[in-house]
């Protein structure tokens, strides 16, 4: 062959489980090459023979028009020699590598050519409700090892029909090598089945499950990642249920719409990219604003001035919405903390019977469980930027790069929003949102995912990264596997994650705001002023400490902790007449008072977190809270705008010792004003917005300080606190405008659920090359 050459090519990245090998296999056909291509455990490994002008240009039009789903990492080729002639291009079986380094893509949208066919009379897989193909459905939810092939899937089970066989083999289909490819004839049933788990008899489970949603039933139906609890959230009585059998008073439910006009319909969508988080192919639930005129009871999300929405992204939503409903509760089926049902074989599973009044469920297993991902949008320079809440289901799996190498680790993370981080080389693999591991049941799923991460990556960890905290169930976990444990501090894993999300060297300045961490001191950190690198830290601030009378119960009797605030400034009884004796009597404020003097399980923080729920009890909002944050999201939520400068002004602060470090930050001057004010009638959120305010110069001036003595000008912005959308958006800013460089998260929660990215990156830099 005159002129021919034959590359080797090497595709790393996001190439499994998403038409890769076709798309190469029809390229190279048009482009008249000859050659393979396979998967491996690593990799899709393409030989390509013909002139070596088509070939550098087959090599560029891979990275140009690559599968809408996939991504490229890394692209290497190499000439080799010709001593094979080639006859045509092929499609070959996956080849298996001694190291395995990347897991299949996450699950898919249902795409739009599969709704088409599913709605067309003529076409066999009308009203079909697992029809996919291969640029659409399951993947990681459904695999048990790579390479991505039917036999390591739950579909293995499943013999494909002639039909699907053919298409599954003509590499011109749009079902070429789809591996979870099935129809009516060979794949997975659905049931409707009632509360004893009996099937009901009906010819069609979607068309009785939608009658049942009609009359009010709450129906359990199976997903991708896990069990949803199905109701209509036009019924009052069933969400009045549905709170009371999943022991949820008043946290948000997520909302499924039927498409972006219903969407409209309920929520302000306010910008492009919002429109473009609803309709992606992670399918996230999207925090939006209620609109004034929206048709739905308080019930849905009381005391909240945002919706959490979603599309449908598999068939059988479509089919339960299409004509049906607008607008559907979606929620996790699982008592609160209580991870999410998901494998029938559990003692979980029953527990359904306790939820829901009939059960919507088919025979593909869920390997592995994913709860829905969310997200919302924050403004900066006048640009909407997407923020994740919670990184679970269309979000992973997903390799994150870091720049220093290490032996294999694994870090465990936090005990409260857990994810798990799995290290090989550079390379960093984040599991999905777990949870709170205090939950019945959710250790196990903890211990599961980590087999199931480490068989997708075939690592075994030489080292585990956990926690400072003695008491942590995971940090115990980490002491009992045998192998040496880094403990990393909470706060410092924060900042970390958010230098490697940014691609940071460091060192920088990090402000890391949260409800807890153990500090070095033995004391709960929460509200912090931190100078470091990957390796080490320096505490240069932090809010002074105060007592939580009680420890724990605080987090939920949060009247205790402003007790415990107003206390340690004032140490008198004035508080009492305040509140007018509302929240305490004298023999309750006796009983506290006794506990902070003589220090029993009163422990000092200096957690901004409990500062938040300090003053919504201070101003009134709420003495209790029914779930984690719910007091902070209600004091933001007071503001009903966007940081706009300083207009309506702030409250005083004060730093002491500010000329030597750790430097404190007083509030005292701040809670004898806010009283002042309440007292006085100025509105509430007149007063939050001050407070807010406050928090921002407060973040502004600790810089500054720490800027003066350490000459930094990176500044990442980490920890639960910086949720808050106003404190966020207020301090990027105010810093900006002072000359800082601000840094936040985008992609990884800012929350403990990002912890064990942090971790794993310490893990490395001090074990490793870093």
């Amino acid at each position: 062959m005159t002129g021919c050459a034959t590359y080797k090519i090497v595709v790393e990245g996001k190439v499994q489980g998403v038409g890769f090998r076709p798309f190469i296999y029809v390229l190279a056909t048009e482009m008249d090459l000859k050659g393979n291509v396979s998967n491996n455990s690593n990799s899709v490994v393409i030989t390509a023979q013909g002139a070596t002008e088509q070939l550098d240009k087959f090599v560029e039009t891979i990275k140009e028009r690559k599968p809408p789903a996939s991504s490229i990492s890394k692209l290497d080729y190499v000439q080799v020699s010709n001593e094979e002639q080639y006859e045509n291009f092929q499609i070959i079986d996956s080849q298996t590598v001694s190291e395995k380094g990347i897991p299949v893509t996450a699950d898919l949208v249902v795409c739009q050519e599969c709704l088409t066919e599913m709605f067309e009379t003529s076409n066999r897989r009308y009203l079909y409700p697992f029809i996919n193909c291969t640029n659409c459905g399951p993947r990681y939810s459904i695999i048990h090892d790579i390479p991505y092939d039917r036999p390591n899937t739950s579909m293995s089970s499943f013999k494909m029909c002639d039909d699907c066989r053919k298409e599954y083999n003509d590499p011109l289909n749009r079902r070429f090598h789809a591996q979870p490819i099935s129809c009516w004839k060979c794949g997975p049933e659905l049931r409707l089945l009632n509360k004893d788990f009996q099937t009901v008899p009906c010819d069609d489970p979607i068309a009785e499950a939608v009658s049942y949603l009609k009359q009010g039933h709450i129906i359990a139906v199976k997903g991708i990642g896990g069990y949803h609890l199905i109701a209509d959230p036009l019924n009052e009585a069933s969400l009045e249920t549905l709170r009371l059998r999943k022991k949820r008073d008043q946290k948000p439910f997520a909302l499924m719409c039927y498409g972006l006009e219903e969407c409209e319909e309920i929520c302000v969508v306010r910008y492009t990219h919002e429109r473009e988080l609803l309709e992606s192919i992670e399918r996230p639930i999207v925090l939006l604003p209620k609109r004034s005129d929206h048709p739905l009871p308080e019930n849905v999300a009381p005391g909240n001035t945002n919706f959490g929405v979603m599309l449908p992204y598999t068939p059988i939503h479509v089919l339960l919405m299409k004509g049906s409903f607008k607008y559907l509760i979606c929620t996790s089926a699982n008592i609160s903390d209580n991870p999410i049902i998901h494998n029938e074989d559990s003692d979980d599973y029953r527990e359904l019977t306790n939820l829901c009044d009939y059960v919507l469920t088919h025979n593909r297993g869920i390997v592995n469980f994913s709860d829905d991902s969310i997200v919302k949008c924050i403004i900066e320079d006048n640009s909407p930027r997407h923020h994740i809440i919670r990184r679970s289901r269309g979000y992973i799996p997903d390799l994150f790069e870091f720049m220093h190498e290490g032996p294999p680790l694994l870090a465990v993370g936090a005990e409260l929003k857990n994810t798990v981080s799995l290290t090989k080389k550079n390379k960093i693999f984040m599991s999905q949102h777990v949870g709170d591991l205090k939950g019945v049941g959710l250790y196990s799923c903890f211990v599961e995912l980590i087999n199931n991460m480490r068989t997708f990556f075939d690592q075994k960890p030489e080292a585990v990264v956990c926690d400072l905290h003695p008491n942590f169930i995971n940090t115990t976990f980490a002491e009992k596997l045998g192998i040496p444990v880094l403990r990393c501090q909470h706060h410092h894993a924060h900042m970390n994650a958010c230098m490697a999300e940014n691609s940071l060297e460091g060192p920088t300045i990090g402000v890391v705001f949260d409800g807890m961490g153990f500090g070095l001191d033995d004391k709960i950190w929460g509200g912090e002023f931190l100078v470091g690198d990957y390796k080490s830290f320096e505490r240069c601030g932090h809010f002074e400490y105060f007592s939580l009378p009680g420890g724990d119960k605080c987090n939920k009797d949060i009247s205790r902790t402003l007790f415990g605030l107003y206390y340690s400034y004032f140490q008198n009884k004035d508080l009492l007449l305040y509140l007018n004796n509302e929240l305490f009597s004298m023999q309750q404020f006796e009983v506290f008072e006794k506990m902070v003097k003589q220090n029993i399980n009163s422990p000092l923080t200096s957690s901004l977190g409990r500062i938040f729920d300090a003053v919504a009890v201070l101003i009134g909002l709420r003495a209790h809270a029914n779930f984690e944050g719910q007091a902070a999201i209600e004091l933001e939520q007071l503001i009903c705008k966007s940081f706009d400068g300083m207009q309506h002004g702030f409250y005083n602060h004060s730093i002491t010792n500010a000329g030597k470090l750790p430097f404190q930050i007083s509030v005292k001057e701040f809670l004898s004003e806010i009283i002042e004010d309440v007292k006085t009638g100025t509105p509430n959120s007149l007063i939050s917005e001050k407070f807010h305010n406050m928090l921002i110069n407060i973040v502004v001036d600790a810089c500054r300080v720490i800027r003066q003595k350490h000459t930094l000008n990176d500044v990442t912005l980490s920890g639960g606190c910086f949720l808050n959308t106003y404190l966020l958006e207020g301090c990027i800013h105010q810093l900006t405008k002072e000359g800082f460089h601000v840094y936040y998260h985008q992609r990884y929660p800012t929350n403990d659920g990002g912890i064990s990215l942090g971790q794993a990156v310490h893990g490395l830099s001090v074990l490793g090359s870093g």
